[in-house]
Order: C-alpha cells, then structure tokens, then sequence
C-alpha cells in the first residue's frame, strides 16, 4: 500500500484503486501554504484587467516540506491545487474518482492512484548580446530566443523554429515554450 501525505488542514475521502472501497485520510497536521503573485497582462478588448496569478513557496514553507520528506522517503504528498502549484512535482493536487467530479464537496471522492502535477517555471535570462536564455524543464533542453534580420528565432537542441517579430505585448506559445511575454 502506498503512503499518503495529507497537508491540506482537513481530511480527504479517497477511493482504493485496487478494492474500490471508501477511505478518509485525515489531515497530517503539517498544513502548506502557499502566496499567491500577480502580473497584470494586456488588457481585455473591454477594457478589463487581466491578470496572470501564480503561486510561490516561503523559505519556512519549503522547511516544513522538506522535513516531511525527509522524514517519509518516498511518500505521497497531497495538498490543495495552490499548494501543488507552488511546490511542482513534491506536493500533488487531487483527481476525482469516476462520477464524483461534480458533486458537493462533502460528497467527493478522490483517486488514489492518480494525481495532479505542475511544471517548474521556465527560468529566463536575458544576455548582452539580446540572446534570451530559456531552459525548458518539459524537454530538458536549453532554449535560445534570439534577433537577427529584423526577426526573433528559437532555437533549441530539438530544432530551429522562427517566430518572426513580435509587437509590444503579444504572447507567443509554441509546443515547446509555454509563453514568452514581450513586454
């Protein structure tokens, strides 16, 4: 049987993958917490405001985790979808069990054997000579963004991909890249 982490603040109904019965698992009594962030993108054709919120970890947030884990080696960790996004692939978010996705959430049941993750971020920088380093966790692979003849260019160990030149505040995404933001 594997093992469970709860570190919501109240206990999860789940179902056994393998018999089909019912169980709680009550919480652990290490709740994490995650801050939520917003970065206003380019307004709504209405003129309303969209924003991009992602969520991060606090030093003694992380702490917790990390003496969680140390203390239950390979453990499953389960937390709010927040909390999953803020910890990428250490806590995971929970997927309803067949036919209880829409009902009262004191109805719910949840799989046990299938589970939620969020990539790590993409990390940018931006190097003298205009060439934006990227590095794509998705395929492992270091991802140029570069300026040449008038137009910008990915380039990547997977292939070379142009994307011509963006106008201020367009968002481009491709099957590698999740988005870069021009602004």
């Amino acid at each position: 049987m594997r093992k469970i982490i709860n570190v919501t603040p109240h206990a999860l109904s789940f179902v056994c993958s393998s018999s089909g019965t019912y169980y709680t698992l009550d919480p652990s009594g290490v709740v994490i917490n995650a801050t939520p962030h917003e970065v206003e993108c380019p307004e709504h054709s209405y003129g309303i405001s969209l924003v991009k919120t992602t969520f991060s970890a606090s030093e003694a947030e992380d702490a917790k985790l990390t003496l969680l884990e140390q203390q239950n080696p390979g453990a499953i960790v389960v937390g709010s979808i927040i909390a999953a996004q803020a910890f990428p692939g250490r806590i995971l978010a929970m997927t309803p069990a067949h036919g209880f996705g829409r009902v009262p959430p004191a109805e719910r049941r949840m799989r046990d054997d299938k589970f939620i993750t969020f990539e790590t971020p993409h990390v940018y920088a931006l190097e003298s000579n205009s060439t934006l380093l990227a590095y794509e966790p998705a395929c492992a692979a270091e991802i140029k963004l570069y300026y040449s003849d008038g137009k910008y260019y990915i380039s990547s160990l997977i292939a070379d991909k142009e994307i011509g030149k963006p106008e201020a505040e367009d968002w481009y995404a491709d099957e590698r890249m999740h988005q870069i933001c021009w602004i």
